[in-house]
């Protein structure tokens, strides 16, 4: 199944799909932002769908972007547990676990 909604002016498209290579980092976006026609995607599905956001950050040619809107619909706020975390971090606090901490 592909889901496909229009593109506003000025968004990129982002095409996400099974890949039998490694995958990339997830994105982890709400389920009624690509709900189309009352069908919602399922695991394995092809999806395509427009993120606004804000650079935060650029390291080793790699951009980091805050999204702030998904098919423009604005992000719902998210609790620090639903946070993201940066690979650096995820070592830090594996390691802090690792010794106890």
């Amino acid at each position: 199944m592909k889901i496909s909604s229009p593109r506003p002016e000025g968004f990129i498209t982002i095409a996400a799909a099974k890949a039998e290579k490694p995958q990339h980092e997830e994105m982890c976006v709400p389920g009624e932002t690509l709900t189309v026609d009352g069908t919602a995607p399922e695991m394995g599905d092809t999806v395509e769908f427009t993120v606004r956001g804000e650079v935060k950050r650029a390291e080793g040619g790699k951009l980091y972007i805050a999204p702030s809107e998904i098919n423009g619909q604005p992000m719902p706020e998210m609790s620090a547990a639903e946070q993201p975390i940066d690979e650096e971090e995820r070592v830090r606090q594996m390691a802090m676990e690792a010794d106890g901490e």
